[in-house]
């Protein structure tokens, strides 16, 4: 068995050349020794796993490191290896990809505190858990043989005890087949779900049987079809590449039919599935106009993906229609491109033939450049790095997510430490953090958190929020928090710092002495939000307030523009009025001097200097405009 699982990966991995081979016969080698001796539930040497994942990889022209990554991705988890090892043995990105999904393997959702019978509860934990298992794969690839693992296994579920069976199956409807939606993987998806419904939801399962069992499956009205389609076709010289179908997914038919159509077959139009593949995005509407020709479309049921992607990057053209006899079905249209994508999502750029030939690099790179332009919503990329750089940032790389030591998520921004992740849990335990642990071990509080760390807060009394923290934390939340606690714990001397600050700007300006209450009255009347003078110099001192906005606040009429004189025998002829007058040159033209210029009084009955030239003079009031 295990010899008949080599030869096929071999024999799928032709593509790679002789070179690809002889790698994934090392590979296979490896993987054979760090797992000799395991067993399956099946019973079956544990090995025939690994090599299955990497086939199904294979099958699909994935690249050489994502199948030698599925050859090894259970090495550090369940044999004897190390990731220096593996570097050393296969070099630093296939390394990386194991120690990926060693990562997300790592990470139960069963130990989680989840109660399935709150709804709430689960599903805002599954949410989570999927952006925490997309952030943490640096390399989208992680995910792939993630998600190839999960469909595998999932041929198994029956072996499993059955509470774990349920768990393991619900885990990958909620889970990892909404991830590889999110993705782009539909063809992933729509399996995982199939293979997972009858031990997830049994009850729901034997409902669909029981309802699905009555209806009038109609087993040729696919090929029927076809045939009327492609006879169409040729008398109207269009070649498509392909024309298929089949009967709709078991999991999502179930769905559709209780949830959006009440078991009533007859609103029910998208049982049956046609896929057209063909040339060009010019063909897809040429196709489609013809069979809308030959069948009633239904009303409501068009959708161009094509025009306006999904945000995943899915383009298609879908349309529902029926024929003379009221059969109902869906079609769709694609060019073989928006079918890669559609098929393999974000994996459709690993997804090469020949990808060891250096001289199909340029291809590759230009084949990123198509596929960015028909994904609206994404950057042009040139590069793998590029590409997998933009993915991680779409997909929420902005974000890590830790846990508390009973598994509670933590969602913080990129390069958190300790004190956000304190203040994140509550108030109370960032103002009393003393110390934190990082997976058991004590480390700084300025130090930043990755995804998946466990962390652990400790706490003091005695312990109060430091001035240090602020240059260091990264969630406003943490900073506001701290700021005020700073702000009442040192309210007193924060009042007189700033009084003093503000005695000092009123000598700068030469501004008259005003008493609190006349102050106290002006700063009520300001936009400011602050309802006494010690809010406001407490402001001040802590730099969240301005000296100028300060000042403007508690006397009305101050203004910073200051006189420009200038000596008379450097004014140039005919501007003699500007002398002991206040005016600033317009930042709009920027006039280098008052020459050859025009003068406009602004409502602050400062004059702005404008050129001749200027387009705001056109504007302008009149009555306010000035020769100068």
């Amino acid at each position: 068995m295990i010899k008949e699982l080599e030869q096929k990966l071999l024999n799928s991995a032709k593509y790679l050349g002789t070179n690809g081979q002889n790698a994934l016969l090392g590979a296979i080698a490896f993987a054979k020794k760090q797992h000799r001796g395991q067993k399956r539930r099946t019973g079956e040497p544990y090995i025939s796993h690994p090599l299955s994942v990497a086939f199904m990889l294979a099958e699909q022209k994935f690249d050489l490191e994502t199948i030698i990554g599925a050859l090894l991705h259970d090495t550090l988890e369940d044999g004897k290896t190390s990731f220096d090892e593996i570097k050393k043995e296969f070099g630093t990105n296939i390394a990386g990809l194991v120690e990926g999904v060693t990562k997300i393997s790592n990470i139960k959702l069963k130990e989680l505190t989840l109660d399935f019978d709150s709804d709430d509860i689960y599903e805002g934990q599954v949410d989570t858990y999927r952006k925490l298992l997309l952030a943490m794969a640096k390399d989208i690839r992680v995910i792939i043989i993630k998600l190839f693992d999960r469909y595998h296994n999932a041929q198994t579920f029956s072996w499993l005890p059955p509470q774990k069976r349920e768990f393991y199956a619900r885990e990958t409807i909620d889970i990892y087949a909404q991830i590889a939606e999110r993705i782009g993987i539909g063809r992933i998806k729509s399996e995982l779900e199939d293979l997972s419904f009858q031990f997830a939801y049994p009850d729901e399962y034997e409902e669909y049987q029981t309802k699905f069992s009555k209806l009038k499956i109609k087993e040729n009205l696919i090929d029927q079809k076809i045939k009327e389609i492609r006879r169409e076709f040729s008398s109207r010289n269009l070649k498509p590449i392909d024309i298929y179908g089949r009967v709709k997914h078991s999991y999502s038919t179930y769905r559709k039919l209780k949830y959006s159509y009440d078991w009533n077959i007859e609103r029910f139009y998208d049982l049956y599935a046609i896929r057209v593949i063909v040339n060009s995005v010019e063909d897809c509407y040429r196709a489609l106009g013809i069979v809308h020709s030959i069948y009633t479309p239904i009303p409501g049921t068009f959708d161009d993906y094509i025009a306006k992607p999904r945000a995943n990057g899915y383009q298609s053209l879908h349309s529902a229609l029926h024929d003379d006899n009221g059969n109902a079905f869906e079609i769709q249209f694609r060019t073989p491109q928006m079918h890669e994508v559609a098929e393999y999502g974000m994996a459709a750029h690993w997804h090469y033939k020949d990808l060891v030939n250096a001289k199909n690099e340029h291809a590759i790179k230009q084949s990123h450049k198509e596929w960015a332009r028909e994904l609206k919503n994404l950057h042009r990329m040139d590069d793998k790095k590029q590409f997998v750089s933009h993915l991680k940032d779409d997909l929420f790389a902005e974000k890590i997510f830790v846990f508390t030591p009973k598994g509670k998520i933590i969602n913080l921004p990129v390069d958190s430490t300790p004190v956000d992740f304190a203040y994140a849990i509550h108030s109370t335990v960032g103002d009393r953090c003393f110390g934190a642990k990082l997976n058991g071990r004590m480390i700084p509080l300025d130090s930043k958190l990755k995804n998946g760390d466990i962390i652990e807060i400790i706490t003091s009394a005695k312990a109060r929020p430091s001035v240090d923290w602020l240059s260091s934390v990264k969630t406003s939340g943490a900073k506001q928090k701290i700021r005020r606690y700073l702000r009442e714990a040192n309210r007193d001397l924060n009042i007189v710092i700033g009084r003093r600050a503000f005695n000092e700007a009123i000598e700068e300006f030469k501004l008259p002495r005003l008493d609190d209450g006349k102050l106290t009255e002006n700063l009520k009347k300001s936009r400011l939000p602050y309802k006494n003078l010690d809010d406001a110099f407490v402001a001040f001192s802590e730099k969240m307030l301005s000296k100028v906005n300060l000042l403007k606040a508690v006397y009305p009429s101050f203004t910073t523009t200051e006189i420009c004189e200038v000596p008379r025998e450097e004014l140039p002829k005919g501007i003699d009025s500007l002398r002991g007058v206040k005016y600033v040159y317009a930042g709009c033209c920027r006039p280098s001097s008052p020459e050859n210029a025009f003068g406009y009084i602004g409502k602050d009955h400062v004059i702005k200097i404008h050129k001749r030239s200027c387009k705001f003079l056109k504007k302008a009031d009149e009555k306010r405009v000035i020769e100068i």
